[in-house]
């Protein structure tokens, strides 16, 4: 994306890449937390649908003056069908991420959503033949683990609502490895475009469907959402650029933490220590993952 990205990018060039690039990426963690806990408050009152619509059709006019400025040539694709499934997954991944902070407690929900690496990986390995190394399958194992012991099945009263962040998870997976396809011939702009486009469009009539008016403090609310939720992918996609992810990408774990205040300071919500436990083991089997992925071949 042209101008924004240029302006960022000089204002940054006065710090080392590194401390720039962490900065963006804790920004974005924040904003990303932030918005969780907009989601909840939200659904509190109004129905995930419509929520999910809110944050769609707000982050696509925040998003728009920059299409404008791109002009129609980023509406160009021969992909349309591929864009399609993909906007599907995302928005079924959406709803069930949506449904999953209205029922669930935001720092759970978060860590639990942590798991969406390791099912990417899997799907790389299974769906577009990648190979994955022993260790790396080793560290989905460890992953899966950490989400086994925050969910504590025969230990603990199951809810099947403590279910939808990983099914969420699996739906973000899916969409990661429909969106490496489509990045070998489309721009990240088109891509993003139509990502918004199609998530407006389907979130429409199931929001419609259960239609709540909203007051005008829930629409300013559902304003912070949309803003929030382009602003952090916005900076998480500028941190990638200015560093390599090995460097970053750790600091978008920051999310836990930072949902775990909001969610105490706001809802009164503390995770207990067997689910910390959890959420730690997750951590380290995204950190070796990521460590894996961007070591060098024979390093």
């Amino acid at each position: 994306m042209s101008g924004a990205p240029t302006a960022l990018a000089r204002r940054l060039r006065r710090l080392p890449a590194p401390v720039a690039a962490s900065a963006l990426m804790l920004t974005a963690a924040l904003g990303f937390a932030a918005m969780n806990a907009i989601i909840r408050l939200l659904t509190h009152t109004l129905p995930p649908f419509e929520v999910s619509f809110f944050r769609n059709v707000f982050g696509l006019m925040v998003m728009l003056p920059v299409f404008v400025r791109l002009g129609p040539a980023v509406l160009k694709t021969g992909r349309h069908g591929l864009f399609a499934v993909r906007g599907v997954i995302h928005t079924s991944a959406n709803w069930l991420w949506f449904f999953a902070l209205a029922y669930l407690p935001v720092d759970q929900a978060t860590a639990l959503n942590f798991t969406v690496p390791v099912f990417a990986t899997i799907g790389a390995a299974l769906v577009l033949g990648e190979r994955v190394a022993r260790a790396r399958w080793m560290a989905i194992a460890v992953g899966i683990g950490g989400s086994l012991v925050i969910l504590r099945p025969g230990f603990q009263a199951f809810a099947p609502t403590m279910l939808l962040p990983i099914a969420a998870a699996l739906g973000m997976g899916a969409n990661m490895l429909v969106s490496k396809v489509l990045a070998r011939t489309e721009s990240p702009a088109t891509m993003v475009i139509y990502m918004n486009l199609y998530m407006t469009a389907l979130t429409l009539g199931p929001a419609l469907v259960v239609w709540q008016s909203p007051s005008a403090g829930e629409l300013l609310l559902g304003l912070m959402m949309g803003a929030l939720g382009s602003a952090s992918h916005f900076l998480w996609a500028q941190a990638f650029r200015l560093v390599d992810a090995s460097v970053v990408a750790p600091f978008d774990l920051a999310r836990l933490p930072f949902g775990a205040i909001l969610g105490f300071a706001l809802f009164g919500e503390l995770m207990d220590g067997l689910s910390w436990l959890g959420a730690a083991i997750i951590f380290a089997a995204n950190l070796y993952m990521i460590r894996t992925e961007s070591r060098p071949p024979g390093g």
